[in-house]
């Protein structure tokens, strides 16, 4: 471990957005560490997790707002299904979309029964200005998919920050068809997350909703590998990152709790993740808890979501084409794209050093390093955007054939 300055508090989550990430990345103290390597026992590859201690977790909405409110339409709303088993009323306007109507109102069915029976969550607070108080979903055409509120929105009675919701399914459209099952319970997720925190990071959302899409709907997301390379090929964030919709790095990082449930809650299973939603409730107005914090509060004691971080950093390097066992629980064949990015390989012949840029707090940076002659020294500066940084250096695989 090269560590450049003890660290100074427990760390936690930084955003784009962060009022505590901007000013430090505004303080332009750059720091740099230089570590050699000399070859002892064979080839070996060199991973760089960077930690920039205290900084604060950053908010956003958990998802692009739906640009249409179905409630203002009821001359669309021809007929529903409603459910016998659970809250859940399905909306659809033509007689062709019947089918459709009542698959989704079994799918939705599954969700609930699965998530708040099996998996412990919540129910969802509908929000239906009726008083039957039913959980109203409305299949549409090119209006999108997401979960919504209208605001001012009814309060649920909680005392913390948990908001009423509706949900609109685009069933023909990118994320309807052969994915329509999937996405159902992607959707439900985030309805049932709604029941908790409404004003989480983004990431957490995305993460959660995949990682139970998955779970209930295996290798029906066809967009899996596309995920997954855009959480594989910027490891320089950390898992949680926010990146504002901006590629599909949010949905990939679902990767994340695939570990967490294989290394730390295998005994129970996808119910962890119930757990850590319960934990991160908090006040309306108050960012703490935070899904973070309700991580640190289910894990091993003496483990922290830094330290999961940095082994997840081992882990993940053992998929794609150098899956492992106990790395791939998908049921999908891996790809060279769900690979994680590499650098480059650090050489003794380099007539400079290898530099390593700074990264976010948690960001990682993997580095081939070439196996040199005896006694020639392979040279890597890690930058550093403050002073305030640590750098964990781990090598994989370990020479013992672990994974690092």
């Amino acid at each position: 471990v090269s560590r450049l300055l003890a660290r100074s508090s427990a760390p936690t989550l930084s955003g784009p957005g962060s009022r505590a990430g901007r000013d430090s990345q505004q303080e332009n103290l750059a720091s740099l560490a230089l570590v050699q390597f000399r070859w002892q026992h064979g080839p070996m590859w060199s991973l760089f997790a960077g930690l920039v201690l205290s900084v604060s977790l950053s908010h956003a909405a958990p998802a692009p707002a739906l640009d249409w409110n179905p409630f203002e339409h009821p001359e669309k709303w021809k007929a529903q299904f409603t459910s016998a088993r659970y809250p859940i009323q399905v909306h659809y306007t033509h007689a062709s979309d019947r089918t459709v109507a009542l698959h989704v109102l079994q799918t939705l069915e599954k969700s609930w029964k699965w998530e708040t029976e099996e998996l412990g969550f919540l129910a969802p607070f509908p929000y239906d200005p009726s008083p039957r108080n039913l959980y109203q979903v409305f299949l549409v055409r090119d209006h999108g998919t997401g979960v919504g509120s209208i605001e001012p929105s009814p309060a649920p009675p909680v005392p913390w920050a948990a908001q009423a919701t509706y949900m609109v399914l685009d069933a023909w459209g990118d994320f309807g068809g052969v994915n329509l099952e999937s996405t159902v319970h992607h959707e439900f997720q985030h309805a049932v997350q709604a029941s908790y925190e409404w004003f989480e990071s983004g990431s957490m959302y995305e993460m959660s909703a995949n990682f139970v899409q998955e779970k209930l709907s295996p290798g029906q997301n066809q967009f899996f590998h596309s995920e997954l390379e855009a959480f594989q090929s910027r490891p320089e964030l950390p898992p949680l990152w926010y990146d504002d919709y901006d590629s599909l790095f949010m949905y990939g990082s679902a990767l994340y709790l695939s570990f967490l449930e294989t290394r730390y809650f295998s005994a129970e299973g996808p119910r962890f993740l119930a757990r850590i939603w319960a934990g991160a409730r908090s006040p309306v107005g108050d960012a703490h808890p935070s899904w973070i914090d309700g991580l640190n509060g289910i894990l091993p004691s003496g483990t922290t979501y830094a330290d999961t971080v940095i082994e997840f950093a081992r882990w993940r390097y053992f998929v794609g084409r150098n899956v492992r066992p106990g790395h791939w629980p998908f049921s999908y064949e891996p790809e060279a794209t769900d690979e994680v990015t590499v650098l480059g390989t650090a050489r003794p012949e380099l007539e400079s050093e290898f530099r390593v840029a700074a990264t976010p707090h948690l960001g990682t940076r993997y580095l081939r390093v070439a196996r040199p002659s005896l006694g020639e020294t392979a040279r890597v500066v890690l930058e550093a955007e403050t002073r305030n940084t640590e750098w964990i250096i781990q090598a994989l695989p370990g020479l013992d054939g672990s994974d690092g």
